[in-house]
Parts: C-alpha cells; sequence; structure tokens
C-alpha cells in the first residue's frame, strides 16, 4: 500500500511538473511542495491506521498523531489560521528523546549472556548446531539474520533481547517451541508471528505454546529505533 501512495505521488509530481514545463500550468513547483508536503504525513497516518489498527491502544494513538500533525501543519500552510511550530518541537523532541531512553532501559541490553552486535555491517548465525545461550542483539545501521531452526536449544528458558536502531533484525524459530514475544517500535516496526505493530510509537505481545511437557522455552523482547524486528517461522 505504501509503494502504490509513494508511486502514485511521483506520478502525480511528475505530470504536474510536465503540464508546467508546456506552460500549461503557471504555478511554481516550489510553492507547491512547500504548501503541501503535509499530505504525506496525512497519507502515512491513514496507512498506519490501515497496518496497525488492531495492534493496540498506543498505534491508534500514533496514527491519530500522524493524522493530526499532517492536518495542522497544512492547515497553516494554506492560510487557515497562524501557528508557531516551533513551540510543538521544543516539546516533542526531548520527549521522544526520553521515550526512546526509557525503551532502551525497559527492554535491550538487559540480559546477562553473550553479547552480539551488527554495527555498520551483518550477523549472521544460520550454521547447523550453533549453540543459543541467553543474551543480547544489537543492530546498528547493520543487519542480523538469526536461524533458531538450526541451533541447538538447550532445555530451559532462554531469553534473547533484541535491539535495532536504523538497521533490521529477522529471527526464525521452530513452530513446536513455546515463544514469548515483546517489542516496542519507535518509527520502526515489529513483527511477531505474523502479528506486526508500528509507525510512530507501538507495541506487540505474542505468545505461543510449545510441545506438552517440554522446557524449551524462548522469550525475546525487542525495541526496533527507526528499523526493524521480525520473528517468522
Amino acid at each position: 500500500m505504501r509503494l502504490k501512495l509513494l508511486g502514485i505521488g511521483v506520478i502525480a509530481f511528475g505530470l504536474l511538473w510536465l503540464l508546467i514545463n508546456l506552460g500549461l500550468l503557471d504555478v511554481s513547483i516550489g510553492s507547491l511542495i512547500g504548501t503541501y508536503w503535509p499530505v504525506f504525513i496525512i497519507l502515512w497516518g491513514a496507512d498506519h491506521f490501515r497496518r496497525y489498527a488492531k495492534s493496540g491502544f498506543s498505534s491508534i494513538v500514533s496514527g491519530l498523531l500522524l493524522l493530526g500533525l499532517g492536518a495542522l501543519i497544512l492547515g497553516r500552510n494554506v492560510g487557515l489560521y497562524e501557528f508557531d511550530f516551533s513551540v510543538i518541537w521544543k516539546i516533542i523532541l526531548p520527549l521522544f528523546i526520553i521515550f526512546v531512553g526509557w525503551a532502551l532501559l525497559r527492554g535491550p541490553l538487559n540480559t546477562m549472556g553473550v553479547n552480539n552486535y551488527a554495527i555498520l555491517g551483518s550477523l549472521e548465525l544460520k550454521k547447523r548446531g550453533w549453540k543459543l545461550e541467553s543474551g543480547n542483539f544489537l543492530a546498528l545501521m547493520g543487519g542480523a539474520d538469526i536461524d533458531l531452526t538450526m541451533a541447538d536449544i538447550p532445555d530451559r528458558p532462554i531469553e534473547l533481547n533484541l535491539t535495532a536502531i536504523m538497521g533490521g533484525i529477522e529471527v526464525r524459530v521452530p513452530n513446536n517451541i513455546a515463544l514469548e514475544c515483546e517489542g516496542t517500535a519507535l518509527l520502526g516496526d515489529v513483527e511477531f508471528i505474523g502479528e506486526e505493530s508500528g509507525g510512530l510509537i507501538g507495541r506487540k505481545k505474542v505468545e505461543q505454546s510449545g510441545v506438552p511437557g517440554a522446557d524449551k522455552k524462548i522469550i525475546i523482547r525487542g525495541t526496533a529505533i527507526m528499523g526493524g524486528i521480525q520473528v517468522k517461522h
């Protein structure tokens, strides 16, 4: 959907530019962009509702914030009212930084165990029989590919904390193992076994039952900041 909206926008922009160059329209491209760019924020908010409306209260609030912010800026740009947006940015930016710090404190890098990093690079754990232990995974402007179907999983709960900052982490899990996933997304996306949440702010929690009587369980806690985390079969 987002790619379709982007494609429609690009085509419309090209047609408009062509009409101006042919002298059929007497308007300024710069003026149009400067006035109507908030439409993209409104479309982002609408798409957010379409994708994450069932993900919970935080995702609904994120969609409303995007729609409201886009409409507010657009109304100011077309001259419906005067408004000093510097007041909003002075509040929103510090609050966002505070929320990022809070998300990092509650989720990532709080488990004793092995630390794994992908910083401006990639990390792959896909070799058959690799030993799984509790630990932390950080993808900073990089990517991590973790295949638990190939791992030697011990008969006890394993806790993995995943942090993706302007990067991505993908985890493949077996179908028959107990699984508990919980994640927060800030300008990013988290998807656990086909259920996703994201956008401005999003949270998602998913649980999966394993084989009755088995002690194997994987607990995944993730934080995606301008990045993405995906856990799938």
